[in-house]
């Protein structure tokens, strides 16, 4: 252990002493007696032109109602004997009793009339006043918690208007009710005099709710800045001991005036938590006294926690007589106990502890004083009007001057704390270069690897996607053909049905009948039915070829007219029962001339399937800027539009319709016009019948 300095060992026991004065001074009231008024007490109050303020201490008679029975009309005929005089004000600590207080006043004829008397403290819950003499009233009443619009003079303490008469006795009651601790001190004061002395007392009150609002605002923006606890727990502290003197002053009330009943002392008992709560949050973030007794801070930091927990509970349950004295007792406790392991860390050199007690001094005298005269262990006459607030102003001048100190620490500790940073990262720097060198050379190597690697990969996975492709095409192609063959089986087994049927029949015929008639109707129907199956044949062959790529050696120009009237004389040359005809200028196109006949063929005989007798064809050419047109045009049925897309897919056959076919013919032609860069398209105006319209590029010129 450090050896004590003798100076700072006398600082200290001068703090010591001044921290234990609440307990010193009652007991230095006992050993050395109080200075004795020669004057009579109890007696009138003679009211005199110069004076502007009177306090009526040593005018006073008290009486306590524990019972809360009396009213004004028992009180007024008690005996006089019964009122005890008192030498000073009114305190009874906290006891649950009404205070009756008696007193007379006589005003000379130069005197002023009219007096204002105010009943201190403002936070009493009830003060009624009562005028004894003839003509004696109803009392007026003031409560703090209600009724704010019934006073005459609205104010944050007690006052009442007297109007006194010129050389007569007046006698007046003042009953007197609070739930916690009960001091009373009643002053005359003409009105000038009173606003001036509250203008004074409001401007030092006001000062100090300004200091507040700035050492809050203050430390806030610390705490976000530095998120240390003792910020936070500095605003906890200083905001609730303002609140606590806004509310204990009478500013919350006067500002707020409730006219219904308002939890005052509800609400003043919760800020003494938090301020207990806060304090002791303070001491534990400035002092840190967990580094030297681990377990006696761990215990009273739980006894803290748990003791204001039940206090809220107590007040909550509505029981202020109670929880208020021992939220004062306990805060003392605390002072003391605080103030002595400050001590004892002070004696080593503590920093921490010597600023605490420097701080906390001033207040802990104050606070200390005042839970002393609270509790009726100083003189009724110890006076504390502006005690209260210079002693808060001061503490929290000295406690901001140990906080922006901390801050100084913080930043000392952020410097050192870089410096030696500084120093690490140079110590390390060549080290750490050599070792970025060594391995940005591994990285290097095993980069070039991994790309060549890489590169493998994407080739293997490049061949391997083609080949998935690949595979996945034949598949499709393959249920595609296998899908085609199947219908395909199933319409060739439809289609070859009937003709071969024929056949049979008509073999049969043959080989029974000697008619020559008999016989060449059965060889007429075997020629139409071996027709039938070779028409059928070539349309499967055709497909085939279509399907394929060999039409494109024998692309060349030919002349469209001459096509067109080849096809229609081979229409009308099967087909008598229509009028075909074919018109056509002098065009020249590129084209596969035999697959180009192949649609054409194709065209008409779907429109000599389904076009009613006797009615015309009609084949046209027709060139635009862009195409050369090539129509087939029936006066047939109106195919519906929602079949106009599906008749060009391969198999398909109109429903209801029994026409033979392999559903290969409007297949063809659109896969020819699409091989020839074209397309075809079937247009339908009602009643006139169908056209079906072949697009094909041009490039020769026309004739």
């Amino acid at each position: 252990m450090s050896r004590i300095n003798p100076a700072r060992l006398g600082v200290l026991a001068t703090l010591a002493l001044l921290l234990l004065l609440p307990l010193l001074l009652p007991l230095g009231r006992v050993l050395v007696p109080a200075h004795q008024n020669p004057a009579p007490i109890g007696q009138q109050l003679l009211i005199e032109n110069a004076a502007s303020r009177i306090a009526l201490r040593g005018h006073l008679a008290q009486w306590l109602d524990d019972a809360h029975r009396h009213d004004i009309d028992a009180i007024r005929q008690l005996p006089e004997e019964t009122f005890s005089p008192l030498s000073g004000d009114v305190n009874v600590g906290y006891r649950d009793t009404v205070v009756w207080l008696r007193f007379t006043l006589q005003r000379r004829a130069d005197a002023p009339a009219l007096w204002w008397l105010e009943v201190n403290p403002a936070f009493l819950d009830q003060v009624t006043l009562y005028r004894a003499s003839p003509p004696a009233d109803e009392g007026r009443e003031i409560r703090i918690d209600r009724d704010w619009s019934k006073r005459s003079i609205p104010h944050r303490t007690a006052l009442f208007a007297i109007e006194l008469p010129a050389d007569q006795s007046e006698t007046f009651y003042l009953r007197i009710e609070n739930a916690t601790a009960l001091f009373v001190r009643p002053v005359l004061w003409q009105p000038q005099a009173y606003l001036k002395s509250a203008l004074v007392t409001a401007l030092l009150h006001g000062g100090l709710f300004i200091t507040a609002i700035a050492i809050v605002l203050i430390n806030l923006f610390y705490w976000h800045s530095l998120r240390q606890r003792l910020f936070l727990a500095y605003v906890a502290f200083v905001g609730s001991v303002a609140l606590l003197l806004f509310q204990s002053e009478g500013y919350l009330l006067l500002l707020w005036q409730p006219e219904q009943p308002f939890p005052a002392k509800l609400l003043q008992g919760l800020t003494q938590v938090v301020t207990i709560a806060s304090f002791y949050a303070v001491f534990l973030a400035l002092v840190e006294p967990q580094r030297r007794w681990p377990l006696l801070t761990r215990w009273l930091s739980r006894t803290t926690w748990l003791f204001t927990a039940a206090m809220v509970l107590l007040l909550l349950s509505g029981q202020p007589a109670t929880a208020v004295p021992a939220l004062w007792g306990y805060l003392l406790f605390l002072s003391i106990f605080d103030a002595l392991l400050c001590v004892r860390l002070a004696a080593d050199n503590d920093r921490r502890a010597i600023n605490y007690l420097l701080c906390f001094s001033v207040l802990m005298v104050s606070a200390g004083l005042r839970v002393a005269f609270l509790f009726g262990w100083l003189p009724n006459d110890f006076n504390f009007s502006h005690v209260c607030v210079w002693a808060c102003l001061i503490h929290w001048v000295l406690l901001q001057m140990v906080v922006i100190d901390q801050i100084r620490q913080i930043r000392r500790e952020h410097e050192r704390a870089r410096e030696e940073a500084l120093a690490l990262s140079r110590a390390m720097k060549s080290e750490l270069g050599l070792r970025v060198e060594q391995r940005t050379e591994a990285l290097r190597q095993t980069s070039q690897q991994l790309q060549q690697q890489l590169q493998e990969r994407g080739r293997l996975m490049a061949d391997l996607e083609q080949t998935r492709q690949a595979l996945q095409q034949s598949l499709e192609y393959e249920k595609e053909i296998n899908a085609g063959h199947h219908q395909f089986l199933r319409l060739v087994g439809h289609e070859f049905r009937t003709p071969l049927n024929v056949i049979a029949g008509s073999a049969e015929l043959l080989s029974e009948s000697d008619d020559a008639s008999v016989r060449e109707r059965a060889l007429a129907r075997l020629g139409s039915a071996i027709r039938r199956i070779r028409e059928l044949v070539d349309q499967a062959l055709r497909q085939d070829r279509q399907e394929g790529s060999v039409w494109r050696a024998t692309m060349a120009p030919f002349a469209l007219e001459g096509l067109l009237t080849e096809v229609a004389d081979y229409g009308r040359s099967v087909d008598p029962n229509h009028r075909i005809e074919a018109y056509c200028p002098h065009l020249r196109i590129q084209a596969d001339r035999e697959l180009l006949s192949v649609a054409l063929h194709n065209l008409l005989d779907n429109a000599s399937k389904y076009a009613p007798p006797h009615s015309r064809i009609r084949l046209t050419g027709a060139f635009s800027d862009t195409s050369i047109r090539v129509t087939v045009a029936d006066q047939g049925e109106v195919i519906p539009p929602q079949e106009g897309s599906g008749i060009f897919t391969r198999y398909y056959r109109r429903q209801g319709q029994n026409q033979p076919g392999l559903g290969l013919g409007l297949y063809l032609v659109d896969h020819i016009a699409r091989l020839h860069g074209g397309s075809v398209r079937l247009e339908s105006d009602h009643p006139t019948g169908n056209r079906f319209i072949i697009e094909l590029p041009h490039s020769p010129s026309r004739h």
